[in-house]
């Protein structure tokens, strides 16, 4: 740490009486804006200085506020200047400043994290909340229950964060409008929803739609497969979450495997080994020709369609392919090589056809 000859580190972090001169205070502030001066280790008197605060909670952050002197701490400029650096510097104000509706209005515009730790009564100030979720969805956590069950602010913090729907009250998690806007935004935000909306055909494919990998299904539409079928038209995945009675289902099967391939390999023993579904997943990705059943793994269509998808892919290593997955059995038959053994193969089924 480096001073200038009019402040020494003896200067700024003795607990004594000294004078701050302008050239002192200079001095300070510029260690303070290029980090040779830690605020926090500075004497009470450096700590009470605002103009220095300001800087410190400006350039160091909004957390300095911790360490100044009461009489800051009931400064709404400097407050103010912590809050926009840090929402959580609110917990350092004064209790008059964090009951002062105007100036936690402004705060919370500034910074909606204030809200934290404002007054009980501010928190239900109806008008302040509003203004802190329409700045961040998130500030709904921390207003009061009260208005956590208020459908205005709520429709305005789960518009921003759908995940909000965790902190509305049980009475607004049980409302379709607000279920549904909230998923809207984030389709995991079903999870929040009343076990009736996460019942509701129409919240549950709005979810679908946006979250692909996290999906919610109730007992009973994971068995409903005219639902199910619905969902997968959009979202392959679904398959995961439904039923193990439906996860056998032909008709499922064969649609999730034209809509997203690689679940072949999370499929069922029966659908791995229906033929025509183990050819539709090759077709679109050769190297799940490792999953069919072993009934299949002689298949010579299935190998071949699944080695021509492997050649023509450019990203794919066809020679691997054709060593590891391509039965021995079949190899001695239609040739060692891959274009022999494509051009062979080829023949013989063109004849049966």
């Amino acid at each position: 740490m480096e001073f200038q000859k009019n402040v020494s580190k003896q200067d700024i972090t003795q607990e004594k009486e000294v004078s701050l001169s302008p050239e002192k205070k200079q001095e300070i502030i510029k260690g303070i804006k290029d980090g040779n001066i830690d605020f926090k280790a500075c004497n009470e008197l450096v700590r009470g200085d605002k103009d220095v605060v300001l800087i410190a909670v400006r350039e160091q952050g909004g957390d300095n506020l911790k360490y100044t002197s009461p009489k800051l701490k009931n400064d709404k400029e400097v407050v103010l200047n912590a809050v926009i650096k840090n929402g959580f510097a609110m917990e350092f104000a004064s209790p008059e400043l964090k009951n002062d509706r105007e100036f936690v209005k402004n705060c919370v515009k500034e910074n909606s994290y204030s809200l934290h730790y404002v007054s009980d009564r501010l928190k239900n100030d109806n008008e302040i909340v509003l203004e802190a979720v329409k700045r961040d969805g998130k500030a709904l956590e921390f207003s009061s229950p009260n208005l956590q069950n208020n459908k205005e602010i709520v429709l305005e913090a789960v518009k921003r964060d759908g995940y909000m729907l965790q902190n509305a009250s049980k009475e607004l998690q049980n409302d379709k409008e607000v279920v549904l806007l909230a998923i809207k935004n984030d389709g995991d935000a079903l999870r929040f929803a009343s076990p009736e909306l996460q019942n509701d055909r129409d919240i549950v494919m709005e979810s679908i739609k946006k979250q692909p990998y996290l999906i919610h299904l109730s007992d009973e539409l994971q068995n409903n497969k005219e639902f199910v079928l619905e969902c997968v038209k959009e979202n392959g995945g679904v398959y995961k979450y439904i039923s193990e009675e439906l996860k056998n289902d032909r008709e499922i099967g064969l649609l999730v495997v034209k809509k997203e391939s690689k679940l072949f390999k999370d499929f069922t023993e029966p659908l791995q080994n229906d033929r025509e579904i183990a050819l539709e997943a090759v077709k679109r990705d050769g190297e799940l020709l490792k999953y069919v059943s072993p009934e299949l793994e002689n298949d010579k269509e299935l190998c071949l369609v699944a080695l021509k998808k492997e050649r023509d892919d450019w990203y794919s290593n066809e020679k691997y392919f054709f060593e590891h997955y391509i039965p021995d059995e079949l190899k001695e038959k239609y040739g060692k090589t891959i274009k022999s053994f494509i051009s062979k193969l080829e023949k013989e089924l063109s004849k049966t056809k």
